[in-house]
Formats: C-alpha cells, structure tokens, sequence
C-alpha cells in the first residue's frame, strides 16, 4: 500500500545515499539553452592570428600551414580536449572559426617583425650611447671591442697596437700601412707610421686593378723600371712616357691635398673625382697604349670611389 509515509521515506532514502544517483536526474545545465557553439571574440581570433604569425616565423613554416589538414586537425583535438575538461559547457568552437587566413598570418609577421625592429633599435639607441667603439679591419676580418677611455691618439695608438700584436701582426716587426679617415685621434696616434686615407686607398685601387685590367700597360710599367740599367735594349718611346707622367702626376696631386692634416678635404672628393674623371677622357693625339689604360682607370674610379650625400 502506496501512501504519503511511504514516499517520504523513500526519498529520505535516496537523498541520505549519495551512490543511488537516478539515471533521470538531471542537471541544472540541462535546462540552459545552449549555443551551436561559442561567440568568438574578436580579440581571442586577433590573439590566434599573432600565434600563428609568430609559429610560421619563429619555426620557419609556409603561412599556408595554417590552413594545412594536418594542422587543423591537430588544432581541433587541442579545442576539443579543452572544451571536455572546460568549466563552460558551451558549443566547441570550429577550427576553420580561429584559424586565420594565410595572408592575414603573412600580413601580420610583417607587422610583428616591424615591432621586433624598432624595439631592437631603441634598445641598441639606449645601450650604445653611453657606450664607446673602436674598429679594427684588416683583410677578410672586422674587429669591433670596447673602448673605455678618452679617444685621445695616445689612447688609440696603445689600444690598436696590442689588437695587432693578438694576431700575430706587430707593428715593430712588419711594415704596416694604416688606412684611417680625417679624425684627429688616429692623425695623432698614426704620427711616424705610414698611413693613407680612405679616399687615397680608393685612387690607388682605382689605377691599380686599371693596370691589372690593361696587360699592355703592366708590361710598360715593367719596362719602364728595368730603364736605368736596360735602356737600350728596349725601344720605349719617350711621348708615352711623358703622357703617363703627365696623367699619373694628377692622381699624386689629388692624394697630397685629400691627405692635408691642416686644412679641410671633405669638399674635395667631389671637384677632385670630376677632374680626375675628366683626365681620362682620350684625346685624338694621344698613344693607344694610354688610350687604353683612361679607359680602365675611368671604369675602376666608378667602382672604387663611391659618394654619397654626405660629399
């Protein structure tokens, strides 16, 4: 017999034993209506965006990757697996939802890398200006070190000569040619040392890698030191060696004035490089042999001598 007592004992029953869990009972999430799936933010896809950009770079994957099956399937099981073990029990977002699209990825490494480089430059900016360099090339290798002290020549001179004599370079031993700009510390510290400026360097490379380009030309300079002691036995023809002289002797001038301790060379590689262009123009009375060599000076000084705003 079914009455009133009977039904209440029964439910105290069921409440005081927590293991007999009716299989109809229902949660309270059971009567929220639920979404298909979960609104996405525009922020969260903007965050997924950058993800992606950053994985593309940093691993050094094609943007296409982002939309690739292998990795949409293994982004859905990682949505997937944090949707089963969420708090909010709300539709799994798609993948195809989050993902981005490959040139909204390839958009933004542009963007990311833009930040990356102004942040370098203003992190470089802060630590370098209260930072002193000094520099050290020689052929095949650039040496940057630190310099603590005043860039005074006294200074320069004992910092450079030590960097020398680390590999195996000393400067008592070897004849040493420096090549430095027009700054007062390394005009000071080089005094008694043979040195050339930049400018100077480039003329002589110029005319040099000219004879190279003109064998004519290096044969007649071969023969022209062999004439003091062979002179008769080689027939040189005196109005080409006045020519060369008289084109050589231009170059030996522009060098003593771009080289001037005392007076200001900056405005002159201009004047100087257009006259110096200007004398390798050939002229009809001129010997073929000089012909050729102002061909190949005029075409080294183009590549040797490069000027900027700044001339």
């Amino acid at each position: 017999m079914v009455n009133g007592t009977s039904t209440i004992s029964n439910h105290v029953k069921n409440c005081l034993n927590k293991f007999s869990k009716p299989n109809n009972n229902k949660n309270l999430d059971d009567f929220v209506s639920k979404a298909a799936q979960v609104n996405v933010l525009a922020e969260d896809k903007r965050s997924i965006t950058v993800a992606c950009a950053k994985f593309c770079s940093f691993d050094l994957r094609p943007c296409s990757i982002v939309k690739g099956v292998g990795s949409s399937t293994l982004c859905q099981s990682l949505i997937n697996l944090g949707y089963q073990h969420g708090q909010a029990k709300l539709g799994a977002p798609s993948v195809n939802l989050l993902l981005p699209e490959p040139t909204n990825v390839s958009r933004t490494v542009s963007q990311i890398a833009q930040e990356y480089r102004e942040n370098l430059k203003n992190m470089l900016k802060n630590d370098l200006q209260s930072v002193k360099l000094i520099g050290n090339r020689h052929p095949y290798m650039l040496r940057t070190s630190l310099f603590n002290q005043s860039k005074t020549g006294e200074n320069t001179r004992k910092k450079n000569f030590p960097l020398l004599s680390s590999y195996d370079i000393d400067p008592n031993h070897f004849h040493v040619v420096y090549i430095s700009d027009n700054g007062s510390n390394l005009v000071c510290g080089l005094q008694g040392e043979v040195y050339l400026r930049y400018i100077c360097l480039c003329l002589n490379l110029a005319l040099h890698n000219g004879v190279d380009m003109c064998p004519s030309m290096e044969n007649f300079i071969k023969s022209s030191q062999n004439l003091c002691t062979h002179f008769k036995r080689y027939e040189i023809d005196r109005k080409v060696v006045v020519s060369f002289v008289k084109f050589l002797s231009l170059f030996k001038v522009a060098s003593e004035q771009l080289s001037a301790d005392t007076t200001l060379t900056l405005h002159l590689v201009v004047p100087w490089f257009t006259k110096l262009k200007a004398s390798c123009e050939p002229t009809d009375d001129e010997p073929i042999l000089l012909i050729q060599f102002k061909n190949a000076v005029s075409k080294m000084l183009d590549e040797k001598i490069y000027l900027t705003s700044l001339h």
